[in-house]
């Protein structure tokens, strides 16, 4: 199964990312009143990552015709962990996400490793990683710039990633049908924003953004084991418009590593507004911030009525998901370049 969810997060936004373009109004559900927060349960485990974290491969290179450049691991594997050179306390749970990103993690000889405890950091040409594993607050920075040296993006190629990510497995906890809230908790401060591109942005091939994703995956009784999932997805930040639109549609017919699994994102003014995300007048503004506070549930069963009814899932019932991962993390089809904190993380149900 880890395979399995592996494979489909390469390629997750490969048509969310390029489609999701047209805005809402802003705020419509923040002032909601919340249940006690010592009624939820946390369905993550190691939150600050004092495990440290296992390193995904690049994968499949952007410029095809210079794969030699990028290609340094397999994009599922790489053996390498992030141990925070011993102080890690276990085994990972979580995983560190690079594809596309031309300069591998995993190679010592150009990655630097900071050690300033408790905050350790990674970092080399197109990315950082840093963590606090006091507080878990944590950094994400990737660099277009660095990754697109032989021109923006064209219609086909693949597009720079960088994602935490875990899979979270089957029990009674992550049962969808049996809560009555899934709340997703975050905060995100925009560090730094900068255009690279050398061309006009389109906006169907072009785009940088920050997504939020739980796997909500059908579990087969017969088999004893998932055997279909499709992506349920919060835009965090879109540098194309302030608020993103409600979104679904497979991830077909964009690039080599697509998923072919349904995506369903929830259209950003849920739970984003005016004040509390990326953008002043109208405008992306380095230093902002934004503080999620959200309960997804009621649009499960929106993702899985809509992938049916698109012929996605049709095995599947609402009776039988589960959420057994998430990541969260950058995607870039164009030539930006960008830098978030975040902190308070978390996954609870009720």
């Amino acid at each position: 199964m880890k395979r399995f969810i592996s494979a489909a997060i390469a390629a997750i936004i490969s048509a969310a990312v390029l489609c999701s373009c047209t805005g809402g109004n802003g705020g419509n559900s923040h002032g909601s009143s919340l249940p006690d927060e010592s009624s939820f349960i946390s369905i993550l485990t190691d939150k600050k990552f004092k495990k440290g974290f296992n390193v995904r491969g690049l994968g499949i290179p952007i410029y095809r015709d210079r794969a030699e450049e990028e290609t340094f691991g397999d994009m599922y594997e790489t053996g390498y962990v992030f141990d925070y050179g011993g102080d890690a306390t276990d085994e990972p749970v979580w995983d560190v996400c690079q594809w596309s990103s031309r300069y591998a993690f995993h190679d010592r000889s150009i990655t630097e490793f900071i050690s300033d405890k408790p905050v350790y950091t990674y970092k080399n040409k197109s990315k950082l990683l840093s963590v606090n594993t006091s507080t878990g607050e944590f950094t994400l920075g990737l660099k277009g710039s660095e990754c697109y040296v032989y021109g923006d993006r064209q219609v086909g190629q693949e597009w720079p990633h960088l994602l935490i990510s875990r899979d979270i497995g089957r029990s009674e906890l992550v049962k969808i049908s049996d809560k009555e809230e899934i709340r997703i908790t975050l905060k995100a401060t925009l560090d730094s924003y900068e255009d690279h591109m050398t061309v006009t942005p389109h906006e169907g091939i072009h785009a940088a953004q920050c997504m939020f994703y739980l796997y909500v995956a059908n579990y087969d009784k017969a088999t004893n084991n998932f055997n279909d999932m499709l992506w349920l997805g919060m835009p965090v930040f879109d540098n194309r418009v302030e608020y993103t639109a409600e979104f679904a549609k497979a991830d077909v017919d964009s690039k080599e590593s697509e998923t072919g699994k349904y995506i369903y994102n929830v259209a950003s003014d849920n739970y984003l507004w005016e004040g509390n995300n990326f953008y002043k007048n109208g405008e992306i503004t380095v230093g902002t911030k934004a503080s999620i506070d959200f309960d997804i549930l009621p649009f499960v069963k929106t993702a899985l009525e809509k992938a049916q009814t698109d012929g996605y899932m049709q095995t599947a019932s609402y009776d039988n998901l589960y959420i057994n991962g998430m990541y969260i993390g950058f995607e870039l089809p164009g030539t930006y370049d960008i830098q978030m904190t975040f902190s308070d993380m978390d996954i609870k149900v009720l």
